[in-house]
């Protein structure tokens, strides 16, 4: 957990860190181009007003550049200022450049003259005469446009080192609002990400203390995030295990019951014979109880085995082509000993092959279908009151063969309808059920499941339910008519 909570917030830091990074960025390189068009705006202010005086003060129409002005150019703090003619030549500058010349390119030269004024940066310009370095210079070059007089270039440069360091003062700034801003979002996405894992830490902890005998309780978290999501899912699959731990404990109690009570007679028969010495007759009378009591106890080997290998999924069955009528005859047979005895009636309509219509037949395990058929049966007959009839009808059409068993009895209450095919599951005695071991029809599903098909359940309108079986046909041999 710790670890997670170590990733999330790195993440957050880093996220936080670049948006703090690319504002501070941005912010620094908007303030940068303010400052230096600030600038070019101040150099070329003062450069209109140096050549306007120059202009106003110009003797007569005839100028060289060996001239010289009547008056001398304006000062202004820190501006140097030089005015060349027409031909490039410098006609006059100002004192502190001493030696020096602020250049001007013909590229910069033909601009000016195009547009009126330019401006450039000169890159370590050199030093004053008071051993002063300049730097870097930004220059602005503004070219005269009086009729009949020479054209005059007025240029005015400012050294860039002032703009230089507002530009480092907001960097440093920039750069301790950046590194606080940092810290604070590490602190506080250590924080948050420590009280968003505070719910995934109590549902760990509720989820170490469960055990098989706490299997009721639920973690609970509420809510409508993400951690409330995984706590419903955590307690639906706790409300799975308890069924399934439910379900195990009926299965060996069942299973102890359909086990002991065999086991018991069979016990106390054998004691009561050996006391004293028994006639023929009861001692026939003994074989055939063990012969009965054998006889159920192997139909609850074989059913737990059964319904082992329905949920194993079979992988041991090898399919052959099954009569379908023929299967459900057999099935008829043998629940017929079970209808006689509860006084019911077996009505049975098979699907009868004709031109136009072959047998039917599918693609199966005939023991494991017979064992199907016979379960919903038996299920019926049990259900059936006597003298009524339990009706078996076979139907084949479109490739799909259809066994409805239909019975008379009370039907499934509709709350009940749809987990009668659960494992070990049992309608309450109170709604008239018949208690039995409760994997009948499990059985019977995973055996249609297995053969690619399905069962269906409905409680039919006058009285009774039926058991639908669908199971698709097997594809005629490329023979058949």
């Amino acid at each position: 957990m710790t670890s997670l909570r170590f990733r999330l917030a790195a993440i957050n830091f880093l996220v936080t860190a670049v948006i703090l990074c690319a504002m501070g960025g941005i912010v620094l390189v908007a303030r940068s181009r303010e400052w230096h068009r600030d600038l070019d705006e101040r150099l070329l202010d003062r450069a209109a007003a140096a050549l306007a005086e120059l202009s106003s003060n110009q003797p007569g129409d005839q100028a060289t550049d060996n001239e010289n002005p009547r008056h001398p150019l304006p000062l202004w703090p820190g501006y140097l200022i030089q005015v060349r003619g027409e031909h490039g030549k410098v006609a006059m500058q100002s004192p502190d450049l001493g030696d020096l010349a602020l250049p001007l390119s013909d590229e910069a030269q033909a601009q000016s003259e195009r547009l009126g004024h330019v401006c450039e940066t000169v890159n370590h310009f050199g030093t004053d005469p008071k051993g002063t370095d300049y730097g870097d210079l930004r220059i602005c070059t503004v070219a005269s446009d009086d009729t009949g007089r020479e054209r005059r270039f007025v240029q005015v440069g400012r050294s860039l080192a002032l703009v230089r360091i507002y530009v480092f003062e907001l960097l440093s700034v920039m750069l301790v609002v950046v590194l606080f801003g940092m810290a604070t979002a590490a602190v506080a996405s250590w924080y948050v990400t420590g009280r968003m894992l505070r719910p995934l830490r109590a549902i760990a902890r509720k989820a170490d203390r469960l055990s098989v005998a706490s299997l009721g309780e639920r973690i609970g978290a509420g809510g409508r995030d993400e951690v409330a999501e995984v706590a419903a899912s955590l307690d639906a699959m706790l409300d799975r295990l308890q069924s399934s731990f439910a379900a195990q404990e009926r299965f060996l109690s069942i299973v102890s019951h359909e086990l002991k009570t065999p086991l018991a007679v069979l016990l106390g028969q054998a004691q009561v014979l050996a006391r004293q010495s028994r006639s023929a007759e009861e001692y026939e009378r003994f074989i055939t109880t063990v012969q009965d009591e054998a006889r159920s106890l192997s139909r609850t080997v074989e059913s737990l085995l059964t319904l082992a290998k329905a949920e194993a999924g079979f992988p041991q069955v090898s399919k052959s082509p099954v009569s379908v009528n023929e299967v459900t005859m057999n099935a008829v047979t043998r629940c017929a000993p079970l209808a006689d005895h509860r006084e019911v009636k077996l009505a049975t309509t098979l699907a009868m092959p004709g031109e136009q219509k072959p047998e039917p037949i599918i693609e199966g395990d005939a023991e494991l279908l017979g064992l199907m058929i016979s379960n919903l049966l038996r299920n019926a007959i049990r259900y059936a009151p006597p003298d009524s009839a339990v009706d078996v009808h076979v139907v084949a059409e479109d490739n799909r063969v259809e066994i409805a068993i239909r019975d008379r009895g009370p039907g499934i209450p509709e709350e009940f309808i749809d987990r009668v095919f659960d494992r070990f599951f049992q309608v309450p005695k109170d709604a008239g059920a018949f208690q039995g071991s409760g994997l009948g029809l499990t059985i019977a599903r995973g055996v249609a499941e297995l053969h690619g098909g399905g069962i269906t359940v409905r409680n039919l309108s006058d009285a009774g339910c039926e058991f639908c079986i669908g199971l698709p046909l097997a594809a005629p041999p490329p023979n058949a008519r």
